[in-house]
């Protein structure tokens, strides 16, 4: 006889997450199998484990990046020795020893695995994130060992071309899946040859997220109170990228075709989970913009007013068309994500962006204009990367101090599956490694000899990759140094350090930027229209028909003019005026 109250799956969310950001991919996955009929549980461990581990302990754990290496001395005994001695170099302050770290990681994970008896014989899933690969490794070891139960790895590191040594190096795991997890693993429970996939992602109920509000019950109120306070639930508008194409991203090993969600079952999404949870702390989840985010944002603001601030999107550079569209996002609110990586033209080029260093200014130029919150991070360490591309930046970055400098300036990490794993001559990789710091220390040799990471080291044809660290992280410190001042000195910031004021036939160009003193430029006639006029992106040929009637020589000596005042940017035969 069938047992009714056998499960057909159960997921387990391992060591060592986020507390207040549960996985929208197990949310997403039990919603979808639930509705299709199957009896899934979900465990969320790293809740339990990090209350009987205690809060503080987990939290050093996991900022710090120890957990993993901790984890790793468990799974390899063997290792004990090298990464207690990498423990005792590098955990500050702590006054954790490692065997107080690893003695008592190992007593909550056994007695966790103890109360897994009641799957015996039901297949585990693990979804792979940001610090669960070495954790997920463990449980799921320990969890064969004692139960024999299928296991299922699924995310990042069972991208395409690794699944085959993941699983003759970590023979203990069963089946690897790639991307869009909902559907392959219905496909695996209901044994099927074919995978049925969707155009779009309607096809999703709106994520189910009761097992870790029922996690979160089941804890200590103090532990509640002071850890667990303000959980983050996730809403997806869209998977993938409709862009697909930069040379250093691996974001698509979740999906490599871009699937929209429609507004209305968005719509649907936000009001489900706020009434089902009780909860405004709602983020939107994706790569990058749909293509009909504006209307999305629209309907979003004029359902949910009272959300305004809360709708923060992630963008490319060349998204953005039309100036309504940021006077849209200083409506709502809405804060930006966005990749600018850099302000060299051949540095973007060889990354693949679909962008050149002005689109980058002329999108910064819209965010400050608009005073629209703009997240835009900075890239550097990439293996073709030479001294001038540094110089290029240096020279960039002193035209735009008055423009928000990048929240994050983030040394380039090599990826299985990217455009430079596959073509490392390309892009000057002269040799693709283990990490000496993470596997290097993790793993013996025997694992060594099989094992296809997702994250690698590199040696590259280029010589000052390292000494360039320093100096790439001191010219941004400098660029929010400058443009930070006023609040550093608890001054309002009233203007732009680079502003125009125009009236009664004249221009007049107010620079702050610059050693702390104030340069005034005026100007009328042609020279003040063509600065106008420069206030968007145009060409040599753009002003030569609007200022047909000047001679090239003049609109060329006015545009040297500018540039040498460093109040313009010139590419090629490109031209913005950089002034707000």
């Amino acid at each position: 006889m069938k047992d009714v109250n056998k499960k057909d799956l159960v997921m387990l969310t391992v060591p060592l997450v986020s507390f207040v950001l549960p996985s929208f991919e197990t949310a997403s996955t039990a919603a979808f199998l639930r509705h299709a009929g199957k009896k899934i549980s979900v465990e969320h461990l790293y809740i339990s484990f990090a209350e009987k581990l205690g809060g503080e302990k987990y939290h050093f754990a996991r900022m710090t990046g120890i957990g993993e290496y901790i984890i790793a001395s468990l799974l390899y005994p063997e290792q004990y020795e090298i990464i207690s001695e990498w423990y005792e170099n590098n955990k500050g302050e702590s006054s954790y020893t490692f065997d107080e770290l690893r003695n008592s990681f190992k007593e909550v994970i056994d007695r966790q695995i103890e109360g897994l008896e009641k799957y015996k014989g039901v297949p585990v899933l693990f979804y792979l994130y940001s610090q669960q690969f070495i954790s997920a490794l463990y449980y799921a070891q320990k969890i064969k060992e004692k139960y024999g139960n299928e296991i299922w790895f699924a995310g990042y590191h069972c991208n395409e071309g690794l699944s085959v040594s993941m699983k003759k190096t970590f023979p203990f795991i069963d089946k690897t899946i790639a991307e869009n997890v909902e559907e392959n693993v219905l496909a695996l429970l209901e044994k099927k040859a074919g995978v049925e996939y969707h155009d779009n992602l309607d096809f999703l109920p709106t994520p189910d997220y009761d097992d870790y509000f029922e996690q979160i019950e089941k804890c200590d109120k103090s532990f509640k109170e002071k850890f667990m306070s303000e959980p983050r639930l996730q809403v997806e508008t869209s998977r993938g990228c409709w862009w697909s194409k930069c040379s250093f991203c691996t974001l698509n090993c979740k999906t490599h075709v871009f699937r929209e969600r429609s507004i209305k079952k968005v719509l649907e999404d936000y009001r489900t989970l706020i009434d089902k949870y009780n909860t405004l702390n709602i983020l939107i989840l994706q790569f990058v913009n749909n293509e009909n985010w504006y209307e999305l944002l629209e309907d979003l603001y004029r359902e949910y007013p009272g959300l305004k601030g809360a709708f923060d999107m992630n963008f490319k550079v060349t998204s953005f068309k039309e100036y309504r569209e940021f006077e849209l996002l200083k409506k709502t609110d809405t804060s930006l994500l966005v990749g600018t990586e850099n302000y060299d033209t051949d540095y973007l080029n060889m990354m693949n962006k679909g962008q050149s260093t002005i689109d980058n200014i002329m999108f910064l130029k819209n965010s400050e204009r608009s005073r629209v919150a703009c997240y835009h991070n900075f890239m550097y360490g990439m293996p073709y990367e030479t001294e001038e591309h540094y110089r290029s930046n240096k020279e960039t970055v002193e035209l735009i101090l008055h423009m928000v400098p990048p929240f994050d300036d983030e040394e380039f990490r090599l990826t299985f599956g990217s455009d430079i794993y596959f073509h490392p001559g390309k892009y000057g990789v002269k040799e693709i490694k283990l990490r000496e710091n993470k596997e290097g220390i993790w793993f013996p040799q025997r694992i060594k000899e099989t094992y296809k990471p997702f994250f690698y080291d590199f040696v590259s044809e280029n010589e000052g990759l390292d000494e360039r660290k320093e100096k790439w992280k001191e010219l941004i410190e400098h660029w929010r140094k400058v443009y930070y001042q006023g609040a550093s000195d608890a001054l309002p910031k009233q203007i732009s350090l680079l502003q125009k004021f125009e009236a009664g036939g004249k221009l007049r160009i107010q620079d702050l930027r610059y050693d702390n003193r104030e340069y005034r430029y005026y100007y009328e006639g042609i020279a003040k229209d063509m600065y106008l006029f420069c206030d968007s992106i145009k060409t040599k040929d753009d002003l030569a028909a609007e200022f047909k009637e000047t001679e090239l020589g003049r609109i060329e000596e006015v545009l040297k003019d500018f540039i040498d005042k460093k109040i313009m940017y010139s590419e090629d035969d490109k031209y913005l005026s950089l002034a707000i």
